[in-house]
């Protein structure tokens, strides 16, 4: 039996870095399967687990941010869009 567990986290406006919440979310998988927590009280065991944290932006952020005439109010913003790899961003298109 294989299964998937998704977790969404949006930290709004907090001072969390991207790196920090990266491994925050990463050390949540990791803490769950040294605790047995995938199993829990019954007798399963865990073949395999693998754990990924990936980022993404909202498409109404997105616009926002390329729409904007003043690139210096979003310099951190417009760096980090840089430096993600395609599949980090998860938009959609209404067409």
């Amino acid at each position: 039996m294989k299964l998937q567990l998704v977790l969404t986290v949006d930290y709004g406006q907090s001072s969390i870095t991207r790196e920090q919440a990266k491994a925050n979310l990463e050390y949540i998988a990791q803490h769950a399967a040294s605790e047995g927590l995938m199993t829990g009280d019954t007798e399963g065991e865990v073949a395999s687990w693998r754990s990924e944290v990936r980022t993404f932006v909202d498409l109404a952020d997105m616009n926002e941010l390329l729409n904007s005439t003043d690139r210096e109010t979003h310099p951190q913003t417009a760096q980090e869009i840089g430096d993600w790899d395609d599949d980090e961003l998860d938009c959609r298109y209404d067409r």
